[in-house]
């Protein structure tokens, strides 16, 4: 149970932690947000170790850090949805299409 807790905080982290830094409409952090906060931390991170890491996690290419890409970023296990699960339903509609078409 204690483990259970521990988890839900660290979720709750995450998701705080997520919305100080998600500035667009689409719920997504922009990549220069996340640069200026990466470079006002005490340490010397350079631009292009903060380029690998972005590039590393936004598993979509769409330039922008989603919810579950920045929790990977925090070094949380990814999380299992898709950031567009619409793609994934239209997918899924065409195998069942497809599985049907193929039926005698």
């Amino acid at each position: 149970m204690q483990d259970l807790n521990k988890d839900l905080d660290m979720e709750t982290g995450y998701k705080e932690t997520f919305r100080v830094f998600s500035k667009d409409e689409e719920g997504c952090i922009p990549p220069d947000e996340i640069k200026f906060v990466l470079k006002h931390l005490p340490g010397n991170i350079c631009n292009s170790e903060i380029e690998d890491m972005i590039n590393t996690v936004d598993k979509n290419q769409d330039g922008k850090i989603s919810y579950s890409e920045f929790r990977v970023m925090l070094g949380a296990v990814p999380l299992l949805i898709p950031d567009n699960p619409m793609p994934a339903k239209q997918e899924m509609a065409k195998e069942k299409e497809l599985e049907n078409s193929q039926k005698p």
